[in-house]
């Protein structure tokens, strides 16, 4: 099952329950979020991400 969240979606307890429910999700990390888009930089690098072999999407 495939679901679309908007940035309510992207609240704490929203991605928690996801989580407790074992479920697979994929929050976007935007650039307003400054703390949070440096983290995703530091663990995800642009090298490991442009290795990733399963499906993606990009938008801009």
């Amino acid at each position: 099952m495939s679901c679309n969240l908007d940035a309510m979606g992207s609240q704490r307890e929203v991605a928690q329950a996801i989580v407790n429910k074992e479920a697979d999700y994929l929050l976007v990390v935007k650039g307003n979020q400054g703390r949070l888009e440096a983290a995703f930089e530091k663990h995800f690098s642009k090298d490991k991400l442009n290795q990733w072999k399963g499906d993606s999407n990009m938008t801009r």
